[in-house]
């Protein structure tokens, strides 16, 4: 069983697996000793201010995200409008991956 596992914005495949899908991960592996989780490619953008290792992102946001000044992202969140840059290509590239792969699911 082959799985294509998408990381969330500030983050990375590894991290992704080893912290928020750890425990759905370990029962996966126990059901299903065939699993193979595989992650996507690499998003296109680091996150400025990242500090756990390498944050990617398949988009950004305009106005930019205040990921390191937590005191801004309630007003940054209040926005009425904000818009995800380059979302439309990272689409395309998971469709192709999801294409080319041969997987059974996506997580």
């Amino acid at each position: 069983v082959r799985v294509l596992s998408l990381h969330g914005y500030a983050s990375n495949g590894e991290t992704f697996l080893a912290t928020k899908a750890k425990a759905l991960v370990r029962r996966l592996t126990a059901d299903l000793p065939s699993l193979e989780l595989c992650g996507h490619r690499t998003g296109d953008f680091t996150v400025a201010g990242a500090r756990h290792g390498k944050q990617r992102a398949w988009f950004l946001f305009e106005p930019p995200y205040p990921l390191t000044d937590r005191t801004q992202q309630p007003a940054w969140r209040a926005h009425e409008h904000v818009e995800y840059v380059s979302v439309d290509s990272a689409l395309d590239r998971l469709a192709d991956d999801w294409r080319r792969g041969g997987f059974d699911g996506v997580l």
